[in-house]
Protein backbone atom coordinates (compact mmCIF):
# COMPACT_ATOMS: atom_id res chain seq x y z
CA UNK A 1 0.00 0.00 0.00
CA UNK A 2 1.12 3.48 -1.19
CA UNK A 3 2.53 5.41 1.85
CA UNK A 4 1.60 9.01 2.82
CA UNK A 5 4.34 10.41 1.34
CA UNK A 6 4.28 8.72 -1.96
CA UNK A 7 0.18 9.71 -2.09
CA UNK A 8 1.28 13.40 -1.35
CA UNK A 9 4.29 13.18 -4.05
CA UNK A 10 1.61 12.01 -6.59
CA UNK A 11 -0.88 14.38 -5.87
CA UNK A 12 1.43 17.33 -6.01
CA UNK A 13 3.02 15.72 -9.21
CA UNK A 14 -0.78 15.56 -11.35
CA UNK A 15 -1.17 18.80 -10.19
CA UNK A 16 2.17 20.44 -11.53
CA UNK A 17 0.91 18.79 -15.15
CA UNK A 18 -2.49 20.11 -14.52
CA UNK A 19 -0.97 23.73 -14.10
CA UNK A 20 1.12 22.74 -17.68
CA UNK A 21 -1.89 22.19 -19.65
CA UNK A 22 -2.55 24.16 -22.38
CA UNK A 23 -5.20 26.27 -22.90
CA UNK A 24 -8.02 24.26 -24.47
CA UNK A 25 -6.90 21.19 -23.51
CA UNK A 26 -9.76 19.73 -21.77
CA UNK A 27 -9.33 16.25 -22.28
CA UNK A 28 -6.38 16.19 -20.81
CA UNK A 29 -7.29 18.96 -18.32
CA UNK A 30 -10.52 16.51 -17.18
CA UNK A 31 -8.53 13.43 -17.46
CA UNK A 32 -5.93 15.00 -14.54
CA UNK A 33 -8.55 15.65 -12.47
CA UNK A 34 -9.90 12.36 -12.63
CA UNK A 35 -6.51 11.35 -11.64
CA UNK A 36 -6.69 13.87 -8.87
CA UNK A 37 -9.73 12.70 -7.50
CA UNK A 38 -8.51 9.08 -7.64
CA UNK A 39 -4.78 9.71 -5.80
CA UNK A 40 -6.82 12.74 -3.41
CA UNK A 41 -9.51 9.64 -2.21
CA UNK A 42 -6.32 7.27 -1.33
CA UNK A 43 -4.65 9.86 0.62
CA UNK A 44 -7.77 10.54 2.84
CA UNK A 45 -8.20 6.89 3.23
CA UNK A 46 -4.63 6.64 4.22
CA UNK A 47 -4.71 9.81 6.85
CA UNK A 48 -7.92 8.38 8.13
CA UNK A 49 -6.67 5.27 8.84
CA UNK A 50 -3.29 6.72 10.38
CA UNK A 51 -5.11 9.34 12.80
CA UNK A 52 -7.29 5.96 13.63
CA UNK A 53 -4.06 3.80 14.28
CA UNK A 54 -2.89 6.85 16.86
CA UNK A 55 -6.44 6.62 18.53
CA UNK A 56 -6.33 2.93 19.47
CA UNK A 57 -2.75 3.11 20.55
CA UNK A 58 -2.95 6.82 22.79
CA UNK A 59 -6.23 5.25 24.10
CA UNK A 60 -4.24 1.68 25.27
CA UNK A 61 -1.31 4.02 26.97
CA UNK A 62 1.19 5.82 25.73
CA UNK A 63 3.75 4.17 28.07
CA UNK A 64 2.35 0.85 26.91
CA UNK A 65 2.20 0.69 23.40
CA UNK A 66 5.91 1.96 21.42
CA UNK A 67 5.29 4.66 18.68
CA UNK A 68 6.69 3.52 15.49
CA UNK A 69 5.72 6.13 13.30
CA UNK A 70 6.39 10.25 13.11
CA UNK A 71 3.63 11.49 14.95
CA UNK A 72 3.37 8.68 17.83
CA UNK A 73 6.91 9.31 18.11
CA UNK A 74 7.16 13.13 18.61
CA UNK A 75 4.03 12.66 20.73
CA UNK A 76 5.62 10.43 22.86
CA UNK A 77 8.67 12.66 23.24
CA UNK A 78 6.45 15.91 24.17
CA UNK A 79 4.80 14.02 26.60
CA UNK A 80 8.75 12.84 28.46
CA UNK A 81 9.18 16.21 27.88
CA UNK A 82 12.46 15.47 26.47
CA UNK A 83 13.95 18.31 25.20
CA UNK A 84 14.93 18.49 21.48
CA UNK A 85 16.51 20.87 18.45
CA UNK A 86 15.79 19.74 15.28
CA UNK A 87 17.30 20.91 11.47
CA UNK A 88 15.80 19.75 8.23
CA UNK A 89 17.34 20.29 5.06
CA UNK A 90 19.76 19.59 2.88
CA UNK A 91 23.22 20.71 5.14
CA UNK A 92 21.29 20.26 8.42
CA UNK A 93 21.89 18.01 11.27
CA UNK A 94 18.93 16.36 13.77
CA UNK A 95 19.11 14.96 16.56
CA UNK A 96 15.34 13.61 16.52
CA UNK A 97 14.42 10.02 14.69
CA UNK A 98 14.57 10.17 11.19
CA UNK A 99 10.72 9.14 11.16
CA UNK A 100 9.94 12.37 13.37
CA UNK A 101 12.24 14.53 11.07
CA UNK A 102 9.96 13.76 8.21
CA UNK A 103 6.71 14.13 9.41
CA UNK A 104 7.92 17.26 11.11
CA UNK A 105 9.28 18.78 8.25
CA UNK A 106 6.01 17.40 5.69
CA UNK A 107 3.52 19.13 8.30
CA UNK A 108 5.39 22.33 8.11
CA UNK A 109 5.96 22.40 4.47
CA UNK A 110 2.17 21.75 3.73
CA UNK A 111 1.25 24.91 6.32
CA UNK A 112 3.67 26.89 5.00
CA UNK A 113 2.78 25.98 1.03
CA UNK A 114 -1.00 26.63 1.76
CA UNK A 115 -0.82 29.87 3.34
CA UNK A 116 0.06 31.51 -0.09
CA UNK A 117 0.29 31.60 -3.81
CA UNK A 118 3.90 32.54 -4.62
CA UNK A 119 5.81 29.30 -4.10
CA UNK A 120 3.62 28.13 -6.13
CA UNK A 121 3.82 30.13 -9.28
CA UNK A 122 7.91 31.15 -8.31
CA UNK A 123 11.64 29.34 -8.75
CA UNK A 124 12.30 27.98 -5.56
CA UNK A 125 15.70 26.83 -4.83
CA UNK A 126 18.01 26.40 -2.13
CA UNK A 127 21.56 27.78 -1.40
CA UNK A 128 23.97 27.08 1.30
CA UNK A 129 24.74 30.55 2.12
CA UNK A 130 24.19 34.46 0.97
CA UNK A 131 25.27 33.84 -3.05
CA UNK A 132 25.70 36.28 -5.81
CA UNK A 133 23.36 35.37 -8.95
CA UNK A 134 24.15 36.74 -12.16
CA UNK A 135 21.45 37.55 -14.42
CA UNK A 136 21.70 38.80 -18.69
CA UNK A 137 21.21 42.52 -18.60
CA UNK A 138 21.25 42.32 -22.32
CA UNK A 139 20.33 39.85 -24.92
CA UNK A 140 22.66 38.49 -28.06
CA UNK A 141 21.42 39.63 -31.18
CA UNK A 142 21.77 37.40 -34.48
CA UNK A 143 22.03 38.71 -38.06
CA UNK A 144 21.93 37.65 -41.71
CA UNK A 145 25.51 37.40 -42.66
CA UNK A 146 26.46 37.41 -46.51
CA UNK A 147 29.14 34.41 -47.54
CA UNK A 148 32.71 35.18 -45.97
CA UNK A 149 31.06 38.45 -44.26
CA UNK A 150 32.22 39.02 -40.86
CA UNK A 151 30.35 37.38 -38.00
CA UNK A 152 27.98 40.22 -35.98
CA UNK A 153 29.48 41.13 -32.79
CA UNK A 154 26.86 40.48 -29.91
CA UNK A 155 28.65 41.11 -26.77
CA UNK A 156 26.93 39.58 -23.24
CA UNK A 157 26.25 42.13 -19.92
CA UNK A 158 25.60 40.31 -16.63
CA UNK A 159 24.34 41.73 -13.63
CA UNK A 160 24.84 40.40 -10.28
CA UNK A 161 21.55 39.55 -8.06
CA UNK A 162 22.68 38.85 -4.24
CA UNK A 163 20.47 36.58 -2.35
CA UNK A 164 20.45 36.95 1.44
CA UNK A 165 18.85 34.86 4.28
CA UNK A 166 16.23 36.30 5.98
CA UNK A 167 14.86 35.15 9.03
CA UNK A 168 11.20 34.24 10.29
CA UNK A 169 10.36 32.83 13.64
CA UNK A 170 7.67 31.73 15.58
CA UNK A 171 7.37 30.90 19.75
CA UNK A 172 4.50 29.68 21.34
CA UNK A 173 4.36 28.52 25.22
CA UNK A 174 1.57 25.95 26.57
CA UNK A 175 1.15 24.53 30.15
CA UNK A 176 2.97 20.97 30.48
CA UNK A 177 -0.86 19.92 31.15
CA UNK A 178 -2.50 21.03 28.42
CA UNK A 179 0.27 19.13 26.11
CA UNK A 180 -0.01 15.72 28.35
CA UNK A 181 -3.90 15.98 29.04
CA UNK A 182 -5.15 16.77 26.13
CA UNK A 183 -6.65 14.69 23.86
CA UNK A 184 -6.09 16.00 20.63
CA UNK A 185 -2.53 16.63 19.58
CA UNK A 186 -1.51 20.14 20.70
CA UNK A 187 1.98 19.54 19.11
CA UNK A 188 0.72 18.64 15.65
CA UNK A 189 -1.96 21.59 15.45
CA UNK A 190 1.21 23.65 16.86
CA UNK A 191 3.02 22.30 13.88
CA UNK A 192 0.33 23.40 12.05
CA UNK A 193 -0.03 26.69 13.12
CA UNK A 194 3.86 27.58 13.35
CA UNK A 195 3.72 26.44 9.47
CA UNK A 196 0.81 28.89 8.53
CA UNK A 197 2.67 31.69 9.85
CA UNK A 198 5.53 31.30 7.99
CA UNK A 199 3.91 30.86 5.17
CA UNK A 200 1.75 34.20 5.88
CA UNK A 201 4.59 36.59 6.48
CA UNK A 202 6.56 34.54 4.12
CA UNK A 203 3.80 35.78 1.25
CA UNK A 204 3.80 39.10 2.15
CA UNK A 205 7.56 39.54 2.06
CA UNK A 206 7.74 37.73 -1.71
CA UNK A 207 4.43 40.11 -2.29
CA UNK A 208 5.31 43.33 -0.86
CA UNK A 209 8.55 42.93 0.80
CA UNK A 210 11.02 46.18 0.50
CA UNK A 211 14.27 44.42 0.66
CA UNK A 212 14.98 45.80 4.32
CA UNK A 213 15.25 42.75 6.75
CA UNK A 214 12.59 40.81 4.49
CA UNK A 215 13.14 39.74 0.79
CA UNK A 216 12.41 42.55 -2.24
CA UNK A 217 8.86 41.83 -3.17
CA UNK A 218 7.39 41.29 -6.42
CA UNK A 219 5.38 44.40 -6.42
CA UNK A 220 8.24 46.59 -4.89
CA UNK A 221 10.94 45.20 -7.17
CA UNK A 222 12.06 46.70 -10.67
CA UNK A 223 10.39 45.45 -14.22
CA UNK A 224 11.40 46.23 -17.17
CA UNK A 225 7.58 47.53 -18.20
CA UNK A 226 5.90 50.00 -15.49
CA UNK A 227 3.21 52.00 -17.71
CA UNK A 228 2.33 55.42 -16.59
CA UNK A 229 -0.79 54.89 -13.96
CA UNK A 230 -4.40 54.85 -15.33
CA UNK A 231 -7.53 57.09 -14.81
CA UNK A 232 -8.04 55.89 -11.41
CA UNK A 233 -10.81 52.97 -12.61
CA UNK A 234 -10.09 49.01 -13.79
CA UNK A 235 -11.93 47.21 -15.77
CA UNK A 236 -11.30 44.09 -17.82
CA UNK A 237 -10.73 46.18 -21.44
CA UNK A 238 -7.78 48.02 -19.04
CA UNK A 239 -5.89 44.68 -18.56
CA UNK A 240 -6.38 43.33 -21.76
CA UNK A 241 -4.99 46.62 -23.41
CA UNK A 242 -1.91 46.21 -20.64
CA UNK A 243 -1.04 42.84 -21.64
CA UNK A 244 -0.88 42.56 -25.17
CA UNK A 245 1.12 46.60 -25.19
CA UNK A 246 3.04 45.47 -22.31
CA UNK A 247 4.39 42.27 -21.38
CA UNK A 248 6.64 40.69 -24.31
CA UNK A 249 5.35 38.06 -26.22
CA UNK A 250 7.68 35.85 -24.95
CA UNK A 251 6.09 35.53 -21.92
CA UNK A 252 2.58 35.66 -22.39
CA UNK A 253 1.82 32.24 -22.69
CA UNK A 254 3.33 31.57 -19.55
CA UNK A 255 2.01 34.99 -17.22
CA UNK A 256 -0.14 34.86 -15.00
CA UNK A 257 -1.67 37.71 -12.82
CA UNK A 258 -1.53 38.64 -9.42
CA UNK A 259 -3.68 41.05 -7.68
CA UNK A 260 -5.24 41.97 -4.51
CA UNK A 261 -8.82 40.73 -3.45
CA UNK A 262 -10.68 43.72 -3.91
CA UNK A 263 -9.86 44.46 -7.65
CA UNK A 264 -10.40 40.89 -8.15
CA UNK A 265 -14.04 41.41 -6.96
CA UNK A 266 -14.22 45.05 -9.31
CA UNK A 267 -12.87 42.82 -12.58
CA UNK A 268 -15.66 40.06 -11.60
CA UNK A 269 -18.73 42.61 -11.57
CA UNK A 270 -17.57 43.45 -15.20
CA UNK A 271 -20.48 43.36 -17.57
CA UNK A 272 -20.49 43.89 -21.29
CA UNK A 273 -23.01 45.80 -23.22
CA UNK A 274 -25.87 42.82 -23.18
CA UNK A 275 -25.55 42.19 -19.24
CA UNK A 276 -23.24 39.45 -19.44
CA UNK A 277 -20.55 38.95 -17.18
CA UNK A 278 -17.13 39.11 -18.68
CA UNK A 279 -15.29 36.63 -16.20
CA UNK A 280 -17.87 34.15 -16.54
CA UNK A 281 -17.79 30.81 -14.98
CA UNK A 282 -17.98 28.73 -18.06
CA UNK A 283 -15.14 26.14 -18.09
CA UNK A 284 -13.26 27.84 -20.88
CA UNK A 285 -12.65 31.13 -18.81
CA UNK A 286 -12.04 29.75 -14.82
CA UNK A 287 -8.74 28.44 -14.04
CA UNK A 288 -8.33 25.74 -11.28
CA UNK A 289 -5.31 24.68 -9.24
CA UNK A 290 -5.79 27.67 -7.06
CA UNK A 291 -6.53 30.11 -9.63
CA UNK A 292 -9.91 32.29 -9.13
CA UNK A 293 -10.00 33.28 -13.35
CA UNK A 294 -8.66 33.67 -16.66
CA UNK A 295 -7.86 36.82 -18.20
CA UNK A 296 -6.48 37.01 -21.77
CA UNK A 297 -6.50 33.17 -21.20
CA UNK A 298 -3.71 33.10 -18.06
CA UNK A 299 -4.43 32.57 -14.39
CA UNK A 300 -5.39 34.58 -12.10
CA UNK A 301 -4.70 34.61 -8.54
CA UNK A 302 -5.37 36.49 -5.42
CA UNK A 303 -3.36 37.69 -2.59
CA UNK A 304 -3.90 39.22 0.72
CA UNK A 305 -0.91 41.55 0.06
CA UNK A 306 -1.07 42.68 -3.15
CA UNK A 307 -1.35 46.86 -3.07
CA UNK A 308 -4.96 48.02 -3.94
CA UNK A 309 -3.49 50.22 -6.87
CA UNK A 310 -1.27 48.12 -8.12
CA UNK A 311 -1.61 44.62 -10.35
CA UNK A 312 0.84 41.98 -11.53
CA UNK A 313 1.57 40.13 -15.10
CA UNK A 314 4.10 38.06 -16.04
CA UNK A 315 5.71 34.80 -15.71
CA UNK A 316 7.26 34.48 -12.03
CA UNK A 317 8.56 31.41 -12.89
CA UNK A 318 11.29 32.69 -15.25
CA UNK A 319 11.03 36.76 -13.10
CA UNK A 320 11.45 35.86 -9.75
CA UNK A 321 13.45 33.27 -7.35
CA UNK A 322 13.19 32.07 -3.64
CA UNK A 323 16.11 31.33 -2.17
CA UNK A 324 15.53 29.10 0.80
CA UNK A 325 18.28 28.49 3.35
CA UNK A 326 18.10 24.48 4.64
CA UNK A 327 14.52 24.41 5.13
CA UNK A 328 12.72 24.72 8.86
CA UNK A 329 14.13 24.33 12.41
CA UNK A 330 11.83 23.14 15.21
CA UNK A 331 12.58 23.30 18.77
CA UNK A 332 11.37 21.98 21.71
CA UNK A 333 12.06 23.71 24.94
CA UNK A 334 10.40 21.99 28.25
CA UNK A 335 13.44 24.32 30.56
CA UNK A 336 13.34 27.55 29.82
CA UNK A 337 9.46 28.47 31.71
CA UNK A 338 9.84 24.81 32.95
CA UNK A 339 9.46 27.03 36.87
CA UNK A 340 6.28 27.94 35.85
CA UNK A 341 5.11 24.85 33.88
CA UNK A 342 5.66 25.96 30.08
CA UNK A 343 6.51 24.05 27.41
CA UNK A 344 8.12 26.67 24.42
CA UNK A 345 7.94 25.40 21.40
CA UNK A 346 9.99 27.58 18.44
CA UNK A 347 10.54 27.21 14.42
CA UNK A 348 12.23 29.23 12.30
CA UNK A 349 13.45 29.15 8.89
CA UNK A 350 15.61 31.67 6.35
CA UNK A 351 14.91 32.84 2.86
CA UNK A 352 14.78 35.73 0.63
CA UNK A 353 12.83 36.54 -2.67
CA UNK A 354 14.62 38.50 -5.83
CA UNK A 355 13.26 39.44 -9.04
CA UNK A 356 16.07 37.63 -11.59
CA UNK A 357 14.33 38.39 -14.92
CA UNK A 358 13.05 42.05 -14.57
CA UNK A 359 11.95 41.67 -18.47
CA UNK A 360 9.56 38.83 -17.76
CA UNK A 361 7.01 40.83 -15.79
CA UNK A 362 4.76 44.14 -15.82
CA UNK A 363 3.06 46.31 -13.13
CA UNK A 364 0.01 47.43 -14.08
CA UNK A 365 -0.91 50.66 -11.96
CA UNK A 366 -4.50 51.20 -11.54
Amino acid sequence: MATLKDLSAQLADIDKRFNDVSVGDEAAGYALLEQREAVKAQLDQARGAARADIGRRVDAGAAAVAPVNGDDAFRGMIRAMEARTMTIGASGTTTLPDVVQTTVAAELVKARDLAGVMRGLCSVVTYPTSTNVNRLSTRNAAAWTAEAASFNASDLDTTAVSFSAYKSTVQTSVSVELVQDSVISVEAELMTEHGRAHGRLQEEGFVAGNGTGKPMGVFNGTWDTNPAAGDGTLTVSDLVTFFYGNLPAAYQSTAVWVMSAANFGTLANNKDTTGQWLLSTSMNNVAVHGAAALICGRPVYVSEYAPSTKIFCGDLGVGYRIADRAGFTWQVDPYSSGSTGYVTFRSFARTDGRIIEPGAGAIYTI
